[in-house]
């Protein structure tokens, strides 16, 4: 994979994106691999999955900005594992790059307690996003599909 290659269908990422509940997999079921409690599943799982994309960036340099209900993430297309600024107390170390019309991320709590790779892809039409992902915890595992579709 290259962090560096040219993303030709930029411009299908970004925007507003609904979480189809209907076909994805359980938000409780991916948080239980990570290692989350009852409560806190119930918390997460309350919580809103739309989230909106933003895309800064041209030629070989982009950063993936996404902003949910979990707050804001940025990723950088470096190939390089960097720290998330918003996870101070439980810090997560990601890496992205662009491949083959795919995002491909890992994030890797601090200590290991989880590990997600995830790929995402967006239709032809750039209608629908599909994000396969799969998370190995500190107890068990699970590979899940979650779909969103253009706002």
């Amino acid at each position: 994979m290259s962090a560096y290659a040219p993303m030709p269908t930029a411009h299908l990422w970004a925007g507003t994106w609904k979480h189809d509940s209907r076909r994805s997999s359980s938000v409780r079921k991916i948080w239980s691999c990570m290692g989350a409690g009852t409560l806190s599943k119930q918390k997460l799982a309350a919580l809103s999955q739309d989230v909106t994309i933003e895309l800064i960036g041209s030629g070989n340099h982009w950063k993936f900005i996404q902003n949910g209900s979990m707050g804001k993430r940025e990723y950088l297309f470096t190939g390089t594992e960097f720290k998330q600024l918003n996870h101070s107390k439980s810090p997560v170390y990601t890496t992205c790059e662009w491949s083959d019309g795919r995002v491909w991320m890992r994030e890797r709590h601090r200590n290991e307690k989880y590990i997600i790779d995830q790929a995402e892809e967006i239709s032809a039409d750039g209608s629908t996003r599909t994000v396969l992902t799969h998370v190995r915890g500190p107890v068990k595992e699970g590979l899940f599909v979650t779909y969103y579709t253009k706002a």
